[in-house]
């Protein structure tokens, strides 16, 4: 078996390749072709299946409730902590949500989700984000940063709904959210460790 450490570098190195394509994705979406579309979404499903053979001889911990998990190798990327998101009965990957704890001249803000386009619609981001506060709140971190684009009415929708929240307009098009952990009992949160 190999070395632990390089598993997890080899981890890293797929799980960076697969944000990069679902960045350009996201990007492009608009612009392209359906075939090429169905090309990249193989694509990032080859990388997912890779991740997830690898992700088997990795410790990971695992978040969940009823409906879906969330799944970290514990991985640091360039974007924070990544946790992706399950949903649990199916195994099928619908997104991710990245915990930064700090801001950056590329972000600003603790929390950014991304849900892929055809899972867009279930709240599979507010889920993740009502997961991911519960977490925050056991280990004691009062309150998380989200900014997200006027245009941006998903997001919007989504912070808004998960509630306790400040929110401030920093510039022409930008929103920016003071938002308060806590336990939220109807999420029904579960930590197992593999």
């Amino acid at each position: 078996m190999e070395n632990l450490d390089l598993l997890r570098k080899k981890y890293k190195l797929l799980l960076d390749k697969k944000t990069d394509l679902f960045n350009y994705y996201m990007k492009v979406i608009n612009s392209i072709s359906s075939s090429e579309k169905e090309n990249i979404k193989n694509h990032i499903n080859e990388l997912n299946t890779q991740l997830g053979q690898l992700k088997e001889l990795i410790t990971y911990t695992a978040i969940n409730n009823d409906e879906i998990e969330l799944r970290t190798t514990g991985i640091s990327t360039t974007s924070g902590l990544q946790y992706l998101i399950y949903l649990r009965n199916s195994n099928t990957f619908v997104g991710e949500i990245n915990y930064r704890g700090y801001h950056s001249s590329s972000y600003f803000g603790d929390i950014g989700y991304r849900v892929m386009p055809e899972h867009v619609g279930n709240n599979y981001a507010y889920k993740a984000l009502c997961l991911l506060s519960n977490l925050l709140a056991e280990k004691n971190i009062p309150d998380f940063w989200i900014t997200c684009t006027k245009k941006n009415n998903a997001s919007i929708k989504t912070i808004e709904k998960y509630g306790d929240i400040r929110k401030y307009s920093i510039e022409n098009d930008i929103y920016f959210y003071e938002c308060s952990t806590r336990i939220l009992k109807n999420v029904n949160n579960k930590t197992s460790s593999k």
